[in-house]
């Protein structure tokens, strides 16, 4: 049950990780578009609809601006509504905004997304079978390219082969019995797979405490990154100040509360100094990272 729970929040605790926008663009001078940015997650956009909307809902109550809100989960639909919407705002992770910097979109830091829920760890950690001494394989509970990989635990891992699964927990219960076919992929879990999960995944397998976790063990842990972030595409429109200034208004104590817990985020909180520094040198040494093949 509580297993459930989890898998169902993960669908909109994307939300911690980005706002989308609507396919369509908006025509009204002062209408702004959302977008949430989830690579890898597992919704979908047609799933997510409905909780964008709630959401949209209460930002216009609080802004008077007319928003168009909505989740994607793919970079291509994503990335061409960023080149096509004017001034859109999206809610982004660290490595998504990392990677679109690179490659020269101008993207604007404005407020931080705060978890609802956890220690507010902001940490990857890579777990392997307990008798495991070296990763051959990685599973991805996130989406993460390779170049992330290395600025988070050094840059030996980015050669290692990584693919993508959408049930983290399924993969670490199959890692842990070796014999197994790991989700969303046709091989089982041989010696050398490994599992990496973001600070929300690693913290929820601590709370379940599942009976085959005494088989599996902490290989390594990266180093602190920051929590997702609200961001400009360029300077924000004057309906964007009043979005963003709107969306530092709302916490999970107010009437919209119970949506943005829903939603996986406590509050929007702006940026200081030192975590715009933070930010800055991230970019400055992803921005010299060379790709590495995925």
């Amino acid at each position: 049950m509580r297993k459930t729970r989890y898998r169902m929040s993960a669908v909109v605790s994307a939300a911690l990780i980005g706002w989308l926008a609507l396919p369509a663009p908006l025509c009204a001078q002062d209408a702004v578009t959302l977008l949430f940015y989830y690579p890898g997650g597992e919704n979908t956009t047609d799933a997510a609809r409905t909780v964008m909307g709630l959401f949209a809902d209460a930002v216009n109550q609080t802004s008077g601006v007319k928003i168009a809100a909505e989740y994607y989960p793919n970079r291509n639909p994503f990335a061409q509504l960023v080149g096509s919407s004017p001034h859109p705002l999206i809610l982004m992770r660290l490595d998504s905004y990392l990677e679109f910097s690179r490659e020269g979109v101008d993207l604007i830091p404005q407020l931080l997304a705060e978890p609802a829920f956890g220690s507010g760890s902001t940490t990857y950690r890579i777990y392997g079978g307990k008798d495991e001494r070296r990763c051959a394989r990685l599973y991805l509970g996130v989406d993460l390219s390779s170049a992330f990989m290395g600025q988070l635990f050094g840059k030996d891992w980015q050669s290692i082969p990584m693919a993508l699964t959408q049930e983290p927990l399924e993969a670490l219960e199959a890692l842990a019995a070796q014999n197994q076919a790991m989700p969303s992929a046709p091989e089982k879990a041989q010696a050398g797979a490994c599992v990496v999960l973001d600070a929300r995944q690693w913290e929820a397998l601590e709370s379940i405490q599942f009976p085959w976790e005494e088989d599996l063990k902490k290989i390594a842990e990266s180093i602190p990154t920051a929590n997702p972030m609200v961001v400009s595409v360029g300077k924000p429109s004057a309906a964007g100040d009043k979005v963003l200034a709107a969306l530092s208004m709302l916490d999970d104590k107010s009437e919209y509360g119970e949506i943005l817990t829903e939603l996986q985020v406590k509050q929007f909180l702006p940026l200081s100094a030192d975590q715009a520094t933070v930010l800055a040198d991230w970019k400055t040494r992803y921005g010299e990272t060379p790709r590495a093949p995925r």
